[in-house]
């Protein structure tokens, strides 16, 4: 591939290295900074300070724009949503965390989404939302001999995904299909069939990586975009999600039908190879580069909050002990959020009140204690913050006050209503039935 020059930018990539060779052809002078040693700049500690990375950076290497992209979790720098230098945020597991991928938006000047049908997760006055779908990350070519007739690739975890988990188990007593993990060329390129399933629907990966291997893709009918870039019948073939009976049958026809499979099959690579590789949607990240906004976005500390409580959230419903340094920078962009008076809404003061009680719990001064007083007094009309209030006047024994609130705001006799935000409290902090339940 020839080198395009066009306009030169300066570009820092964060997470991924994603299209960092395709922008450096177009001309650009590019960067990848993250967690992992291939990057150019490595991140030895977790959140750093941004402006700690652009200090840092090579001499003469002064971005232009920062791109962010998803890693499914939290941006792990902070400062994040205050440095004013244009980003732009690449979303692609919104399905998965589309309330912190929200809140991110806000403070982007440009938001590119993976996922069609999330579109409206991002509010049109908080951030320029366009649709950049996955695509092939590796190139591949089949071989003639095929050692596989069906093939699943991917994640078999009975605690993340037990309804995959189901549906393959069930398959694999219909067909003979193999099912394991790994690196997918190896498989794919070897597979009659390469079958698909999805989390939430989604468009993932797997549906260009298995069309460019080679073999006819079966894959679940799902929107989000597919049938815009593909055609079902012609590129690859559907089955109902769920749907064993009917994802089998497809699997004994077509491995009867083989000159039928193969025509299918030959289409679809044809399909990605024209218009879905890493070059092609290099081309549209860099017109949205250009166009980029690079007007100051408002800050918000709330945004910040969120990504760093959430951090710390996952990683404790993941069965670790969480982050406590994470908890301390949601603590400080809390604090800086409830001095600006920023605009809070009751899915942000759910987030905001399990840090403060995460605080407490994993440091030892009790200052989670004294930002949650500042909440209440701060934003005492949202509904979670009157549960709280409930709360912390029970904690200092002012039963009656206690009572005639809940009473009220539950509009139940008051007998009753300790009990009800007693209810509420418990399901607040439930990880399984929380208002915001991490999901992975």
């Amino acid at each position: 591939m020839s080198c395009i020059k066009t306009s030169c930018m300066r570009i820092l990539l964060f997470n991924q290295q994603w299209f960092k060779e395709e922008l450096t052809l177009l001309g650009h002078e590019v960067l990848s900074c993250g967690a992992e040693t291939i990057h150019d700049i490595t991140l030895n500690s977790p959140f750093v300070s941004i402006n700690t990375v652009l200090t840092n950076l090579p001499s003469g290497f002064v971005p232009d724009r920062l791109v962010f992209f998803d890693n499914s979790s939290p941006i792990l720098v902070s400062g994040f949503n205050t440095i004013d230098i244009p980003k732009l945020f690449y979303s692609v597991d919104t399905h998965h965390h589309g309330f912190l991928h929200r809140m991110i938006g806000k403070c982007m000047n440009q938001v590119l989404i993976a996922q069609k049908d999330y579109m409206n997760t991002f509010l049109p006055e908080e951030a320029h939302v366009e649709w950049l779908p996955l695509w092939a990350s590796l190139k591949a070519s089949p071989v003639d001999k095929k050692d596989y007739d069906a093939v699943f690739i991917g994640t078999l975890n009975k605690r993340l995904n037990p309804n995959r988990v189901a549906f393959f188990e069930e398959l694999q007593k219909e067909v003979p299909i193999l099912c394991t993990s790994g690196h997918f060329p190896d498989y794919f390129t070897r597979a009659k069939i390469a079958i698909n399933q999805t989390v939430k629907g989604d468009l993932n990966f797997r549906v260009f990586e298995s069309l460019m291997c080679g073999p006819l893709l079966l894959t679940e009918t799902i929107s989000n975009g597919l049938s815009e870039l593909f055609d079902i019948n012609e590129h690859f073939v559907t089955y109902t999600k769920g749907n064993t009976k009917e994802a089998a049958d497809k699997i004994r026809y077509y491995l009867s039908h083989p000159t039928e499979a193969a025509r299918i099959a030959e289409a679809g690579r044809a399909q990605v190879l024209a218009h879905h590789l890493p070059f092609h949607r290099a081309l549209k990240l860099d017109a949205a580069l250009k166009n980029i906004s690079d007007s100051k976005k408002e800050v918000s500390h709330f945004a910040g909050m969120a990504n760093f409580a959430l951090t710390h959230e996952t990683m404790f419903m993941n069965g670790d002990k969480g982050c406590p340094a994470a908890v301390v920078l949601a603590l400080r962009e809390l604090t800086f959020a409830i001095n600006n008076n920023e605009p809070l809404t009751n899915d942000l003061a759910c987030i905001a009140i399990r840090a403060c009680f995460a605080y407490d719990r994993t440091q030892t001064e009790a200052k989670g204690r004294i930002i949650l007083n500042c909440l209440i007094e701060a934003y005492p009309e949202i509904p979670v913050v009157k549960f709280i209030k409930i709360y912390s006047l029970i904690q200092e024994q002012n039963i009656t006050i206690a009572k005639q609130l809940a009473g009220k705001l539950f509009h139940v006799d008051t007998a009753d209503a300790l009990s009800k935000a007693d209810a509420a409290f418990n399901l607040l902090f439930n990880p399984q039935t929380s208002p915001f339940p991490i999901e992975m």
